[in-house]
Parts: structure tokens; sequence; C-alpha cells
């Protein structure tokens, strides 16, 4: 049986308390529902919850979205509770059906007010003003920073109360849990949107169809290239390096329980076995544990890469892309569905982390970036050779979508530790490439 793990606001316990067990046994998943009583906490609390969790029921946008700023390169499969159409106009119409006198114009929605200072209740009787202040709201949560974040709550209630004093507003229907018990604080009539049970049972679903989906893809074919080198390059066999080499990837096997099979080649090995594999190796392609204990075990240099596609020809294709790439950079690569991802960070033991300085530490702290991505961004520009490169360059050397590398950089830029320096031209009509120095 599947376990999720709910993480939820302080004011939906309750509620989901008593939906908890209804919910799971008709979805056939063990649900445990988890407090996280301020954003602020979510960098401690979700970390020691992650590896004993399938996946997340985050209990709105505001969450979904801080556990994705804070943790840019996490995949654990993750969906909130979102409102759904149904449930804001059926409050529309039990608030019509008690006041037929009701003005529309005075009634807002408190998500939506969030985007419009203007928003009123009456546009969305209009469908197509509906669905345009829904993507509104959606591509305001794609932006959205981590700074924007905490204290989103207050900033949207004194918006309300600034209007609601001035006679503009009369009732609130709300699905921001933060906002909520302060409208009840000071008295501004209001109704909260609870997700209902059949929208529960909705999103539980879809998350398990993430879950199954990245399960499937785990299966992927990988291939893994180990090549010798001299001093001239890449060298044809030499029986007694071969056999080394082979030994040395054997009781790397054994030492670290990975599954997959060996094949000689011309000047190394290839390493069959499937994405699960390849991820557990790699800290899901953070590092290379095993480039670094070839390194300690043999006397002569050798290069790691890495190659996934759906079959396994194309997975050795992939890895051959990626071994090019390995040796020119000094560095180890891998190619993932004809994506080029690296550096892979070195490690002082498989499977292990390397500790981290206390400078680090700190800028880490400042920046509100997880210490491994500051880390590994010092690393790719060490290998670099210089502190200058592009939001695009960094989130492929991350594997990161852009959008993630675009506040990785926002914040190192707030704490100080990044700068635009210059642009540089894309080659179309566009806007240049912006490029940022950063000094860590």
């Amino acid at each position: 049986m599947m376990k999720l793990a709910i993480l939820a606001a302080p004011g939906l316990i309750p509620y989901l308390s008593d939906k908890l067990a209804s919910t799971g046994r008709q979805a056939g998943v063990k649900l445990d529902l988890y407090d996280y009583g301020h954003l602020s906490t979510l960098p401690e609390l979700y970390p020691k919850l992650r590896d004993k969790y399938d996946g997340f029921l985050l209990s709105g946008l505001v969450v979904q979205t801080a556990i994705q700023r804070y943790f840019p390169e996490d995949d654990k499969p993750v969906a909130a509770f979102d409102t759904e159409l149904e449930e804001i106009y059926h409050a529309l119409l039990d608030l019509l059906d008690r006041d037929r006198s009701l003005d529309l114009t005075k009634v807002v929605v408190d998500i939506y007010l969030q985007v419009n200072e203007k928003h009123n209740c009456r546009a969305l009787l209009d469908i197509k003003d509906m669905d345009a202040a829904r993507q509104k709201t959606m591509d305001y949560w794609k932006n959205i920073s981590v700074k924007e974040i905490d204290g989103l709550g207050d900033r949207l209630f004194a918006k309300i109360k600034r209007r609601w004093e001035a006679g503009e507003i009369t009732y609130v229907i709300s699905r921001n849990s933060s906002v909520q018990p302060k409208l009840a604080a000071c008295g501004i009539p209001h109704t909260f949107l609870y997700p209902s049970e059949k929208q529960l049972l909705r999103t539980v679903h879809g998350l398990l169809r993430q879950i199954t989906a990245q399960k499937s893809a785990d299966y992927m074919a990988a291939a893994v290239v180990v090549a010798r080198e001299s001093v001239k390059g890449l060298v044809e066999a030499d029986e007694e390096e071969e056999l080394l080499l082979q030994q040395a990837v054997l009781d790397y096997k054994k030492e670290t329980l990975a599954d997959f099979q060996i094949q000689k080649t011309t000047n190394g090995l290839f390493l069959f076995t499937n994405l699960k594999t390849v991820n557990s190796m790699t800290g899901n392609f953070r590092h290379c544990g095993l480039s670094h204990y070839l390194q300690k075990r043999l006397r002569f240099c050798t290069y790691v890469a890495y190659g996934v596609a759906p079959e396994l020809s194309a997975a050795k294709s992939s890895a051959l892309e990626a071994l090019r790439e390995s040796v020119y950079r000094k560095a180890v690569y891998a190619v993932v569905e004809d994506s080029l991802v690296g550096p892979l960070m070195p490690e002082t033991e498989p499977l292990k982390q390397v500790p981290l300085d206390d400078d680090l530490m700190e800028m880490a702290g400042k920046a509100m970036l997880a210490p491994g991505t500051v880390r590994k961004i010092k690393t790719i520009l060490e290998l670099r050779g210089n502190n200058e490169i592009t939001a695009a360059e960094l989130a492929e050397r991350l594997n990161v979508k852009i959008r993630h590398t675009n506040h990785i950089i926002e914040r190192l830029t707030s704490a100080g530790y990044a700068a635009q320096s210059g642009t540089k031209s894309t080659g179309t009509k566009g806007r240049p490439t912006r490029i940022y120095r950063i000094d860590i």
C-alpha cells in the first residue's frame, strides 16, 4: 500500500482529520496528516518526511509553491488541493439564496484578489472572465518568489480589510487558510472553501498517477560507460589494466549493492541497468560515487558517463555521447532522453554527502537555498574556470527547469552573491541573454 503525507495549514487540520480515514480507504492508500504551522518550517520539516512517503498532498498552491522554491531540484511527486469552479459557484448560489439583494460587485474570492485589486464576483458570472481569473492566478504562482510568499497572507488580508472598511467589500469567499482566521477576528463576513471529499479523492488519484508514471520511468534502460585513459587519450585494451578495472567495478557493485550487468569494451566497460539504479548510484544525477571510487582504487585515469533512454541500444548511444562530453570537460556527464545532464559532483565516499564548510553553510542560509545547491553551483563554476554564467547554462548543469534557476539566481542576487554582468546575443530577434556573475 502506498503511503502519502498531507501537509496542511493549521486551520485545515480538524477538517482533514475527519476525512482522512474515508479518503484513504476509498483510494486504497495510507494517509498521514501533518500541520506545517508556518511556511518557514518547511525547509526543516519536508526533508525529514521526504523519504518516508511515496508522495505529498499539499493544502494549497501556497505550500506547493513554497516547496518548489525551497527544493527546486526535488522530484518527489506532489499535488495541491486546488479550488474547483463548482465550489466557487456553489458558494455564490448559497449566498444569493440567503440574500437575493446581494450585490455581487462587493463579493470577492481572496485567491483572485491577490492578482487583481479590483476583483469582484460579478465578473465571474461570465465564464470567460472566470477562466481569465484562474489563468492569471496560475501565472502568478508560477513566477512568485520565496520572499513574496512569505507574508502573502498578511498582505492579502490588508487588501481585504482596506476595501471592507471603505465599503467596497461586503463578503469574502476565502480559500487562503492564513487569511480566514484574520477575517473571523475582524468580523468580516466570509465563507471558507474547504476541499470537498470528491476533490480530496480526485487529488489523491491524480497524485497516484504521478507516482505510478514516475516509477514506470524508473525502469527505462540505462547504460554506464567506464573508459580508460592514457597521456595520449583513450587507449586500446591493456590486459592488466582491463582486469584491474573489472575487479574494481565488481567491488564497487558488491559494496554499494548496485544492480547492473558488465560488458567489456575495447577500452573499458559498459554497465547495463535501469534508471532507478542509476538514480541511486548518482543521487538523482547529483554526484558520481563510482568515479571517485575508481580514482581511489586505480593507478590509471578513467572516465565515467551515463546514458538513459527507452531502449538499451539508445541508452548505449547516449552513454557514448555523454562520454565525449566527459572527456572534453574532464568531468562526469549523462545524457538522459537526449538532454545533457551534468557535471555530476565528486564525492569523498560512494553514496555519502561531502560535508559543507562554514562559509557555504552561511551563504546557503543568507540566500535561502539548500546547502547542496550552493555547493553544486560552486563546483560548476570551478569546473568552468570562471564565475560568469547564464540562467540557461546553469539550469542545464543543475538539471532543473529554467524557472527554478531564475529563482535561485534571484535569491543569490538578493543575498549579494550574484549580479548581472552583461548580455550576449541569442542570434535571433529576441532580447539578448543575461550573463550573471556569481561569487560563492
